[in-house]
């Protein structure tokens, strides 16, 4: 039963790509690796190992949701998230395509990329590199140093608690960094500039990891990726001897960074390195459960009934959020993914309850914190709306000449930035306003929009 499920969610999930196909064939097409519907369905694809290894065994599947009472028919509740999950990236194919994308793209200021010429942009990597070590250091002085969070890693949203907006801050400052050095190398490119900046860009990558996460450096990898295609030299295939092995490389550190958030991990690892090399091995076998989203949908669609739904009570947390909790101890929580993790472990909750009587760790649902509020209709109206923002950033982008603020955006966009959960709304505002802050004064005045005619849907397949 699961396998088959499994072959409709994989031809569903290319559709829209052999659709674009039929409609282009004949025609001449860009081909770009990077493309949105490309990265989406390459997203997307990464829930098909863990269906696999469920369709051999389903006991395979995390504890807490086969023991979970909201959960009573297992199978039948996979079937239910594989069937809104396929409606839901069709939803958002239609919206990368819609009309609505190039209309809006039109309508936005344009940082060009001809103002970032190569003295601007080392002036900036140079401001915004030393702001954000600086900011960093800040950082750890106020947590006691980084030795006291590996200590305590199993800890780490409470060590790292009313201190969001300082990481916002130098974890974006940081990022943008790299990006213009990575940029700067179509001004005068040698092999010695390019091992420089590879070495600045492992050099963030070891501080944004140094907290305990994993997306800030694996998305900075992703996003420097992109600087160079689109910025530097188009690649025109990915599976190089080099993206083969960096390829290996974050496979092993989203494998091995999970391990050091267990209580006294970091003595243990650190006294017996050995150990480290022993769990690492034993983890990869459980690493397609944390690159899908599949045990909180199966939560998410077993337990939201339409006498359940919350009908949008959960984004009244939001009027809260900018309150410190110092302030409001029953502050509810920014992040709500916390409802989904206490709902995994069969707790009946609901917006908005204090966050100190919520799970300390997070399962975000993205966008499927529409299906909770709205239910199918509401996911697929977000998933829509979804791929029209997208749409809108990667025709920004080639507006702006690819510039490093707009492959910024459309990296940001692409990878998950853009979805409706609360803790994503938030986070989205902060990025977006931060890299205008940021950006638009060190490159000067927007420049009105060159009239470049590109075809619409080549562009996005």
């Amino acid at each position: 039963m699961i396998l088959v499920l499994t072959i409709c969610f994989v031809l569903a999930h290319l559709l829209p790509r052999m659709a674009v196909a039929a409609l282009t064939a004949g025609r001449r097409r860009e081909r770009d690796l990077f493309s949105p519907l490309r990265v989406l369905t390459f997203l997307a694809l990464l829930s098909v190992p863990y269906l696999l290894l469920l369709s051999g065994n389903i006991e395979l599947m995390s504890a807490e949701v086969r023991r979970s009472p909201l959960v009573p028919d297992l199978t039948g509740a996979i079937a239910a998230w594989v069937a809104v999950a396929c409606a839901g990236f069709l939803a958002l194919a239609l919206g990368l395509h819609a009309p609505a994308g190039g209309w809006l793209a039109r309508r936005l200021p344009v940082l060009h990329g001809r103002q970032f010429t190569a003295a601007r942009c080392r002036r900036a990597a140079l401001l915004m590199g030393g702001t954000g070590v600086a900011l960093y250091a800040v950082f750890l002085h106020q947590i006691g140093g980084l030795r006291r969070l590996w200590t305590f890693m199993a800890l780490r949203t409470d060590v790292l608690a009313g201190r969001g907006y300082l990481f916002n801050a130098y974890t974006l400052l940081l990022t943008f960094t790299p990006l213009l050095l990575v940029y700067a190398l179509r001004f005068r490119p040698s092999r010695i500039r390019t091992a420089a900046v590879v070495l600045a860009v492992a050099a963030v990558c070891a501080i944004l990891a140094s907290t305990g996460g994993r997306g800030g450096a694996v998305t900075l990898i992703v996003y420097s990726m992109m600087t160079a295609h689109y910025g530097v030299r188009r690649f025109r295939r990915v599976v190089k001897p080099w993206t083969v092995l960096l390829g290996a490389v974050i496979f092993v550190f989203i494998v091995a960074m999970p391990l050091f958030r267990t209580e006294g991990a970091f003595e243990r690892y650190s006294a017996r390195p050995s150990l480290l090399l022993r769990a690492t091995r034993d983890e990869v076998g459980r690493i397609s459960h944390q690159l899908s989203g599949l045990d909180r949908g199966v939560v998410i669609v077993s337990y939201f009934t339409p006498d359940r739904l919350w009908w949008g009570s959960s984004y009244l947390d939001l009027l809260s959020a900018p309150i410190p909790r110092a302030l409001l101890p029953d502050k509810p929580p920014v992040d709500d993914g916390v409802y989904v993790t206490a709902l995994a472990l069969g707790n009946e909750v609901r917006p908005s309850l204090p966050a100190r009587l919520l799970p300390p760790t997070s399962w975000p649902p993205g966008n499927w914190v529409l299906y909770m509020n709205f239910g199918l209709p509401g996911y697929l109206l977000g998933m829509f709306l979804t791929g029209v923002a997208i749409g809108v950033a990667y025709r920004y982008m080639r507006r702006c000449d690819f510039s490093p603020f707009s492959v910024y955006l459309y990296g940001y966009s692409v990878m998950g930035g853009v979805s409706f959960s609360n803790y994503n709304l938030i986070q989205m505002a902060v990025t977006v306003a931060v890299a205008v802050l940021v950006f638009v004064p060190l490159f000067r005045t927007w420049l009105p929009a060159l009239r470049v005619h590109r075809p619409v849907l080549a562009g996005t397949a």
